[in-house]
């Protein structure tokens, strides 16, 4: 791919100080209809080098609580 670049970043302790502030936002916004939120991806392995983008799961139980999280994430600025 020609044009396209990757930055890649040595681990850094405060991507998990922004999961915890994103989770102090979006938890409470969907936790009724949720029974997890996870932080997934390079960043949340501690030590390894990765993209700074904080990748998490809000994790739920059946399609219908799926679509109400989506629902309520939306005026977050969640886009879907």
């Amino acid at each position: 791919m020609t044009g396209t670049s990757i930055h890649i970043l040595e681990y850094d302790p405060c991507w998990k100080t922004s999961l915890n502030e994103f989770k102090d936002v979006f938890w409470p916004v969907v936790a009724d209809y949720s029974i997890g939120f996870e932080h997934v991806g390079s960043t949340a392995v501690e030590g390894l080098e990765a993209k700074p983008i904080i990748d998490i799961d809000i994790v739920v139980s059946s399609m219908d609580a799926l679509l109400k999280v989506i629902g309520r994430l939306v005026p977050l600025g969640h886009v879907h």
